[in-house]
């Protein structure tokens, strides 16, 4: 009994491995891939120029440009240094988006995001860009922002591409697939951001009851 036991167990431990590494290395490839991309396009400061020179419209262009090069953001915003939107992009597929208003001088989605201390930095936050914060979502999001400054090099904005998490919750769906075809079908999966101990992705909805309260 005892060896056939041991070696059922192992098997498990052996499958549910490799699908955690193959659903964490999909999660570290896609913010990897955005993260590069979104550094790669504020290389050059177009969108301090552009606040500072009123150019607005034609940098909306190329925000709807740089969403169609990058599918995984879900929203780009350029706002004031006071976070107040100037001009914003969304995704094409925005069925998904909630009405917010990015029309120029509404209040940014989340202002927590800025006063930061760095010129980039991604966070975790509170997603209100889709119709239903318990839905595929998960209720958050990553928002990548970066400090804009003028020609003589002081802040006077901020630009801010929110990821679609949609894709994040996808491959923990597709986790719990691969998990269902060996017969582990009541398999529960949890994404938690180490900094906040937060629940910020999850394959089943009776998880996200407890989200908030993940302890250490």
């Amino acid at each position: 009994y005892y060896p056939t036991r041991n070696s059922t167990l192992e098997t498990v431990h052996q499958l549910m491995d490799l699908a955690a590494q193959n659903c964490s290395d999909r999660l570290n490839a896609l913010f990897e891939t955005s993260e590069a991309y979104f550094i790669r396009v504020t290389e050059d400061d177009v969108f301090g120029m552009a606040i500072e020179f009123n150019t607005l419209d034609e940098v909306k262009d190329h925000l709807t440009l740089l969403l169609k090069n990058q599918p995984e953001f879900l929203l780009l915003l350029l706002t004031d240094k006071n976070g107040r939107v100037l001009t914003a992009a969304t995704s094409e597929a925005d069925g998904e988006l909630k009405s917010i208003d990015t029309s120029r001088d509404s209040e940014v989605i989340d202002p927590g995001i800025m006063g930061v201390e760095n010129d980039r930095q991604v966070r975790i936050v509170k997603n209100d860009c889709l119709k239903d914060p318990t839905g595929p979502s998960g209720g958050y999001t990553a928002v990548y922002s970066f400090r804009t400054r003028d020609s003589a090099g002081e802040p006077n904005g901020y630009f801010l591409a929110y990821l679609d998490w949609s894709m994040v919750q996808g491959m923990i769906g597709n986790m719990v697939a691969k998990l269902a075809e060996n017969r582990f079908t009541t398999s529960l999966i949890s994404l938690v951001d180490l900094n906040t101990k937060t629940i910020i992705g999850y394959s089943h909805a009776a998880v996200s009851q407890d989200r908030d309260a993940v302890s250490g």
